[in-house]
């Protein structure tokens, strides 16, 4: 038998004909919920949801762990009352409007009235060559939809408090572990997990958004989110999603899911 039968034989035998079978495969068992459910074992997870929204991740949470404690925050008022209309069917949910950061005071908060999920801390880039909408309105040739446009970003903004995750645990006499820590609040997310400080030591789970996009003034690597998420002994486990842009090809965000 030559070497190339030998090969040929052992590829044979594998379980996984090519990376992409073996990728297949955990697509059909692994979805997020499916991914954390395999990680937090606990009975009954403490849940810090940073970015709430309108309520979608308490709904995926409790669906994951119906007996949750989930502490939910988030800032903006244009969608506060629907996250609490969501927390008030769970006695075990709690939302705190408060933007969550590194450190407490106040901060300026842009809520982008054209879309309230894309309010944040930090401002809209009005030359963004990544925004879809915005690179339609710039090549296009109607000048008043763009001006229409750009008159509503970053338009909106508001004074908002804020408050660390260490010091809202301490406040409330959060002294066990965490078992998820979700963060989701348009690239702040590494200022919030700066704010964990301690925290992070008994944090299991992390899943986060890391932007790479020029939609904002500041965008978030990989780097900027691990090197405060490393040195508490957390490694990247899965990326639960990817966005992909269409109009140019690249990568605009992705949902990061560390352990510690």
């Amino acid at each position: 038998m030559t070497g190339e039968d030998v090969e040929l034989q052992e590829f044979k035998t594998r379980q996984y004909s090519s990376n992409e079978s073996r990728s297949l495969e955990h697509a059909a068992k692994f979805g997020r919920d499916a991914i954390l459910k395999s990680l937090i074992k606990t009975p009954r997870p403490l849940v810090f949801d940073v970015g709430g929204y309108t309520g979608k991740s308490i709904v995926g949470i409790k669906t994951a762990f119906p007996d949750a404690r989930v502490f939910s925050f988030e800032p903006n008022p244009q969608v506060i009352e629907a996250l609490r209309g969501v927390a008030a069917n769970y006695s075990d949910v709690e939302v705190t409007q408060v933007a969550v950061s590194n450190a407490s005071g106040t901060v300026e908060y842009y809520q982008q009235g054209i879309n309230p999920g894309l309010g944040g801390i930090h401002k809209r880039n009005v030359e963004s060559r990544d925004s879809i909408d915005l690179t339609r309105l710039r090549e296009g040739a109607d000048s008043a939809e763009r001006t229409r446009y750009l008159a509503e970003v970053n338009k909106a903004h508001l004074s908002v408090p804020t408050i660390t995750l260490g010091e809202f645990a301490k406040s409330r006499g959060l002294t066990g572990p965490v078992e998820l820590v979700k963060i989701d609040v348009q690239g702040h997310e590494p200022e919030v997990l700066e704010g964990c400080g301690d925290l992070l030591a008994r944090t299991h789970v992390v899943l986060t958004e890391i932007s790479f996009y020029d939609l904002y003034e500041k965008s978030v690597s990989f780097y900027d989110v691990e090197q405060v998420l490393r040195p508490h002994g957390f490694r990247l486990w899965d990326i639960s999603h990817i966005s992909k842009n269409p109009m140019n090809g690249r990568t605009d965000w992705v949902d990061a899911i560390y352990v510690r």
